[in-house]
């Protein structure tokens, strides 16, 4: 398969290539499934690992990114078949940090294996482009909403309303707070009229 690798640590441009025959991976256990990629979302965290984790500590060949949305192509016969995620199912989902380094599994190739438990149905109504970018940040939002305890009628400041995860973060709180409520985000001056269509009652 098809993947951006990299052996050295270092920014993208400087690190990653375009590999064209890298194995496809396997499933190593009942509990996983293997997805071909349809979408890949870029994350500012794992540049980070990109760069800074050398790789005495982790897998050679690496394939960067975590965030991804596609479909699955095979499935294991534990967790992966008892959550009904069977070939041809669309998913998202996100490599976590322990298998992306040990064995160099990422979100830019072709195919990933993958912990069934990592991936979710794709609801019917979102893209497999809008989907991927919900692995990361979108879990991130929504255990920041849930531990704000927001109701109907709230005041909410969202700072950082344009960002990867603020966009979401704005949407969440309005539908909490309701129409009786105020949200208001700060951003960049040139992305306020963004965060004002998901909801934004003011921007600053």
């Amino acid at each position: 398969m098809r993947a951006w690798t990299h052996i050295r640590a270092g920014t993208p441009s400087s690190v990653l290539t375009l590999s064209p025959s890298v194995p496809l991976p396997t499933i190593s256990s009942p509990n996983h499934v293997l997805v071909q990629v349809t979408h890949a979302a870029l994350n500012p965290g794992a540049s980070i690992m990109m760069q800074l984790c050398p790789f005495v500590f982790r897998s050679r060949p690496g394939v960067p990114e975590l965030d991804f949305s596609g479909r699955i192509v095979a499935a294991g016969s534990g967790v992966a078949a008892a959550r009904n995620l069977q070939p041809g199912t669309p998913v998202f989902g996100s490599v976590t940090v322990g298998p992306h380094l040990s064995s160099g599994a990422g979100a830019l190739a072709e195919y990933v294996a993958i912990d069934a438990a990592t991936v979710v149905r794709k609801p019917d109504g979102a893209s497999f482009e809008e989907a991927a970018g919900l692995g990361v940040a979108g879990c991130t939002a929504l255990v920041l909403v849930e531990k704000a305890g927001l109701k109907k009628g709230d005041s909410v400041l969202v700072n950082g309303a344009s960002g990867g995860i603020g966009h979401i973060v704005i949407q969440m709180v309005k539908k909490k707070v309701g129409e009786s409520g105020r949200v208001v985000g700060v951003c960049s001056g040139g992305n306020a009229e963004m965060v004002r269509t998901l909801g934004a009652d003011e921007v600053s």
